[in-house]
C-alpha cells in the first residue's frame, strides 16, 4: 500500500469518527470528544485537498502543509485529547483513546510523507 493511499484512509478513519460523533449528539446531545466534529471534518476536508499537491514536480507546497498538519493534528488531535484531565466531556474512555489512536495514525503518516 503507498503512503499517499494510507493518507487518503486516515482522511476517511477521521471523517468516519466526526460523523459518529454528531450522530452521537443527535442521540445524547454531547459529542464524542470535545472536539468540534464540524472542526474536524473542515480539517479533514484541507488535508484531503492538500494530497494532490504530492504529484506537483515541487514538493515543497506538499511539504509545507504536512509541515502545518502535523504541527495542527499534533497539538489539537493528540496532545489536547493526551493531556486532558476531564473525562466527563468524552463519551467513553474508548472515545478519547480513538480520537488519540486515530490522530496518531494521521501525524505518523504527515511525518513520513516528508521524506
Amino acid at each position: 500500500m503507498t503512503l499517499i493511499t494510507l493518507q487518503v484512509s486516515y482522511v476517511v478513519l477521521g471523517v468516519l469518527m466526526n460523523l459518529m460523533s454528531l450522530r452521537h449528539h443527535r442521540k445524547t446531545g454531547h459529542y464524542c470528544t470535545p472536539t468540534s466534529p464540524s472542526a474536524g471534518l473542515a480539517t479533514m476536508g484541507l488535508y484531503a485537498l492538500c494530497l494532490p499537491l504530492r504529484f506537483l514536480d515541487s514538493q515543497l507546497p506538499f511539504q509545507i502543509t504536512m509541515v502545518i498538519f502535523l504541527i495542527v493534528i499534533g497539538t489539537g488531535g493528540v496532545l489536547k485529547h493526551l493531556v486532558s484531565r476531564t473525562p466527563q466531556r468524552y463519551a467513553s474512555p474508548r472515545s478519547r483513546w480513538a480520537a488519540i489512536a486515530v490522530n496518531l495514525y494521521g501525524v505518523s503518516l504527515s511525518a513520513l510523507s516528508l521524506f
